[in-house]
């Protein structure tokens, strides 16, 4: 994906925020931050917008922007939200592709976990839906699959069942280059539930060592 500085800014801000480092109701002023980063001040001034379209900023009646502040039940609700609107994107592509009507999702041998659901999002024709799914991607899945996985325990062992292809996915061995199936999709349709709760338990997991 082609970026703007603007969007790296973004990603170290929201990267800070969601792990914690930077606390809810924290100030951020574009001054402090252009000299933090040495940046100029227009890219700052978007990766603030950017940030507080993602909900991890609130622009106060004075305007001045602050962090928003995350409860762990916040976590586990926003990546039970992401789950849930993937988990339907995967059931309506399944039943295309059953009726010959959607060319479904194509999985490559490189195919990382974050290009996976970079290709979920991108294969919905609800432009709505999309941009949901894309912008909670590129910042709150995109961070969380980037900290080590978490035992969530019986949610664990079925995050673990699966296809034949799912089980090479998530562990990260190679997957054959195809199309998906509609049982496939179904499949990782079913996974999400506990896949976005392990997701969930990693950013807790990393917002603890900040407390």
């Amino acid at each position: 994906m082609n970026k703007r500085t603007a969007d790296y800014i973004a990603d170290q801000l929201a990267d800070q925020i969601l792990s914690g480092a930077i606390r809810g109701g924290t100030p951020l002023k574009q001054e402090e931050l252009s000299g933090l980063l040495g940046a100029s001040r227009i890219p700052v001034r978007e990766a603030l917008q950017i940030i507080e379209h993602q909900g991890l900023a609130v622009r106060l009646a004075t305007r001045h922007v602050v962090t928003a502040d995350f409860s762990d039940a916040h976590i586990r609700e926003i990546y039970g939200i992401i789950g849930d609107i993937e988990r339907r994107v995967l059931c309506d592509l399944a039943a295309s592709e059953q009726q010959g009507e959607n060319p479904g999702i194509f999985v490559e041998e490189t195919l990382t976990e974050l290009e996976f659901h970079r290709k979920i999002y991108g294969m919905t024709d609800n432009a709505y839906v999309r941009n949901i799914l894309k912008n909670a991607v590129e910042c709150y899945v995109r961070f969380a699959i980037s900290l080590p996985r978490q035992e969530t325990g019986s949610a664990d062992a079925e995050y673990r069942k699966g296809t034949e292809w799912q089980d090479g996915f998530w562990q990260k061995r190679e997957v054959k280059s195809r199309q998906l199936s509609a049982d496939e999709l179904r499949g990782a349709a079913a996974q999400m539930e506990p896949y976005y709760e392990e997701l969930a338990a990693r950013v807790i997991t990393e917002r603890g060592k900040h407390q």
